[in-house]
């Protein structure tokens, strides 16, 4: 989807936009080919609904858009091993929030706390790692138990804090969604209420997508949340 037909159909509906930093992603997607363009995520409540924007960051654009976003969080990207790239932007339909996503093969756990030094969070990297020990059966090693890695930075520009959110695969965690569901379902509120609506997979099939563990200044563990895509959108 063109970022430029979901911004018309937020308008349509008297969404805020915002506009600075729409205007900045739009620059960085006209620097390289895209694979999807953009997609909208809506979430629903009693009160209203909250819109965010995901914006692909084509490959040729990585680098202007990881110096971007150095110079607000006041530091480079530096990790042990594979490469990290930024892969996306989040952009808060009615805010100035954004969220820099970015995927890594074969993380170091070492990388996890000089991921998260970069927003002053590395003490908190032990209780990042102590959660995702737990999620497998295996010994605790070099590396982190899934080789594909994503991890976040939410930020507001000219604000002091931000959040970061690991991400891992649920299907090479945990394997299919009843696996999925088993770790996840106790551990997160409304989980089960959400599986019971859905319609049931079949043994093998999963509908889980990712993990995330989320952290900021202040928290006293990390927020545990999970993606599920409906059965009937196989």
């Amino acid at each position: 989807m063109r970022l430029s037909d979901i911004c018309k159909f937020l308008l349509r509906r008297g969404v805020p936009l915002p506009i600075d930093l729409l205007e900045r992603v739009t620059d960085f997607q006209s620097r390289g080919l895209l694979t999807y363009g953009a997609w909208l995520g809506v979430r629903h409540d009693y009160v209203d609904d909250r819109f965010k924007i995901y914006a692909e960051v084509p490959p040729a654009a990585a680098p202007s858009a990881e110096a971007w976003v150095a110079g607000i969080l006041g530091a480079p990207l530096r990790l042990p091993g594979p490469a990290a790239t930024i892969k996306m932007f989040g952009l808060s339909a009615g805010s100035v929030r954004v969220e820099a996503y970015y995927a890594s093969v074969d993380m170091l756990r070492g990388g996890l706390s000089m991921a998260m030094e970069r927003v002053g969070l590395s003490s908190a990297s032990d209780a990042v790692l102590a959660v995702v020990d737990g999620m497998t059966p295996f010994s605790p090693g070099a590396r982190l138990p899934a080789r594909d890695v994503g991890f976040s930075y939410a930020f507001a520009p000219g604000e002091p804090e931000a959040v970061f959110t690991l991400y891992l695969v649920a299907r090479k965690l945990f394997g299919d969604d009843q696996a999925c569901a088993e770790w996840i379902g106790g551990r997160l509120p409304g989980h089960g209420d959400l599986m019971r609506v859905l319609s049931a997979a079949p043994p093998g099939v999963t509908h889980h997508g990712m993990v995330g563990l989320s952290i900021a200044a202040g928290f006293a563990r990390p927020l545990l949340s999970a993606g599920v895509a409906a059965p009937w959108m196989s």
